[in-house]
C-alpha cells in the first residue's frame, strides 16, 4: 500500500502505532496486577515483598517508558519534516534558477530569427519537462502560473508573444512567495515593493517591444515590402529598432502568393467574414476573431471564429500553406499528384512535440500555383467547414497516448485521394 493510502499518526503508520500501545499497555497492567497479587504461596511467600517492589518499579519505568516513547515520537516527526523542508526548498531554488536561465534563452532571438524569437521542438520539449518539475515541487498557485505562461507563450507561429514577459514575471514573484524569502513587510516595504514591481512590468513591455514581440505589418503590399527592404538597427529608438536583413523576393513570389491570398480572402468573404489587420497596438488579438496578420518571420496567418485557418509563407522556390485537417476525410492529409503535403513535423505517441497537430502543410511551387490553385481552394472549404462545425481535430495531453495507440497515429500515417 502507498504510504498516501496508509492511515498515519505523527508521521508513524497505524499498525506500527497500535503495536507499540499495545506492547507497552500489556507490559503495564501486568505489573500493575503483580502489586495487587496475592502471593501468599508457599514456595515465593519469601519473595512476596520483592516482586512488590519490582512490580512497582516496574510500573514506574513502564510509564517513563511511555511518556518517552510519546516524546520521541514527536522529536522524530517533527525532525523527519523539517529535514524534507530542507531539501524540498533546496531543490525549489535550483528549479526555479534554471527556469530564469531558461527563459533567457528562449527569449533570445537565435541567429537565423530577424525579429522574433521562435521556440523549435526541442525547447518545447524541455518545458513540457521542466512543468512536470514544478508540478512535483512548487505550490499550487506556482504551479498554475507556470502552466499558464508555458501554454500562452507562443502563438500559432511559434513565435514568442508579448504578454509572456509579464506572465513571467507574475511567476517569478509567486516562486518568491513558494521560497518565503522575504518576512513579512512593514507598511513602508509594502510601498516600495509594490513601486519596484511596477517597474519591473515596465522594463518586461519594453523588454517585449525590443524583441520584436510585436511587428505587425499594415496589409500584404507593407509585407513584401518590408521583407524584401529589410529594416536598420536604430538602438536609440523607443522601443530600439532590431536589424532585420533584406530578403531576395522576385515579383513572382509576390504575384503568385497575392493571387492565394486575395482568393482565400474571398472565400471567407463569401461565408460573410471580413478579414481585418490587426494594428501594432491592439492588446488582445481575440478582440478581432476574423483578422490577418503579416509578420517578418511568421508569414501572413488568417483566421476566422478566432482560430487560425490558414498560414502562409513565401519561401525562395515554393510558397508554403498550412491548414486546417478535414474531419470528413478522418483528418488524414489529402494525397493530389504533383503537390508535396506533410504532417507539420514528426509525432509519436509521448505528444511532447504537437505543435500544429491540427494542421497539415501544402508546399506549391510558384509556376504550378495557377493549376493547383481550385483544389487548394477546394480544401480551404472543407477546412472551414470543419472549423465552423467545431469539429477541429483535438486531443488532450493527457488522452494523447490512448488516442495514439487507438486510432491517432493512422491519423498522421494516412491519406486520402482528392
Amino acid at each position: 500500500m502507498s504510504r498516501q493510502g496508509k492511515k498515519m499518526f505523527f508521521g508513524v503508520s497505524r499498525q506500527r502505532m497500535l503495536s507499540t500501545v499495545f506492547i507497552i499497555s500489556f507490559i503495564y497492567v501486568a505489573c500493575f496486577l503483580l502489586m495487587f497479587y496475592n502471593f501468599e504461596i508457599p514456595f515465593i511467600d519469601n519473595s512476596s515483598e520483592f516482586l512488590k517492589s519490582f512490580a512497582a518499579a516496574s510500573l514506574g519505568g513502564g510509564a517513563i517508558a511511555m511518556i518517552t516513547a510519546i516524546l520521541m515520537i514527536f522529536q522524530d516527526h517533527i525532525q523527519s519534516k523539517q529535514g524534507k523542508k530542507k531539501e524540498i526548498f533546496d531543490k525549489k531554488i535550483v528549479l526555479y534558477m534554471k527556469i530564469i536561465e531558461d527563459m533567457n534563452e528562449y527569449f533570445r532571438p537565435k541567429e537565423n530569427e530577424k525579429d522574433t524569437p521562435k521556440m523549435d521542438d526541442d525547447e518545447k520539449r524541455e518545458l513540457f519537462f521542466t512543468q512536470m518539475k514544478v508540478l512535483l515541487l512548487a505550490n499550487p498557485e506556482a504551479s498554475i502560473l507556470y502552466s499558464d505562461m508555458i501554454k500562452k507563450l507562443t502563438d500559432d507561429n511559434n513565435l514568442i508573444t508579448e504578454d509572456s514577459y509579464l506572465k513571467f514575471m507574475n511567476f517569478i514573484f509567486e516562486a518568491r512567495e513558494d521560497l518565503e524569502v522575504q518576512e513579512k513587510m512593514s507598511k513602508e516595504q509594502r510601498e516600495q515593493f509594490d513601486v519596484m514591481k511596477k517597474n519591473i512590468e515596465e522594463e518586461a513591455k519594453k523588454v517585449a517591444s525590443i524583441s520584436g514581440g510585436r511587428t505587425f505589418f499594415a496589409d500584404f503590399d507593407s509585407w513584401f515590402t518590408e521583407m524584401k527592404n529589410g529594416q536598420k538597427a536604430d538602438p536609440d529608438a523607443d522601443p530600439p529598432v532590431k536589424e532585420r536583413k533584406p530578403q531576395n523576393i522576385s515579383n513572382e513570389m509576390k504575384d503568385k502568393t497575392k493571387i492565394i491570398h486575395d482568393s482565400i480572402i474571398d472565400l471567407l468573404a463569401n461565408h460573410g467574414h471580413s478579414i481585418e489587420s490587426i494594428p501594432n497596438d491592439l492588446k488582445n488579438k481575440k478582440d478581432k476573431p476574423d483578422r490577418k496578420i503579416y509578420t517578418p518571420t511568421g508569414g501572413c496567418a488568417l483566421s476566422v471564429f478566432n482560430k487560425k485557418i490558414v498560414n502562409m509563407t513565401p519561401k525562395k522556390s515554393y510558397l508554403e500553406l498550412l491548414t486546417l485537417r478535414d474531419c470528413k476525410n478522418s483528418y488524414y492529409r489529402p494525397l493530389i499528384e504533383g503537390l508535396e503535403i506533410e504532417n507539420c513535423r514528426k509525432y509519436n505517441s509521448t505528444g511532447a512535440n504537437n505543435w500544429g497537430y491540427d494542421m497539415y502543410i501544402i508546399k506549391i511551387e510558384y509556376n504550378q500555383l495557377d493549376k493547383y490553385l481550385p483544389a487548394i481552394l477546394q480544401l480551404i472549404e472543407a477546412s472551414y467547414q470543419t472549423l465552423k462545425d467545431d469539429k477541429v481535430l483535438k486531443v488532450p495531453a493527457k488522452d494523447w497516448e490512448a488516442a495514439w495507440n487507438d486510432w491517432l497515429e493512422e491519423v498522421f500515417d494516412k491519406t486520402y485521394s482528392l
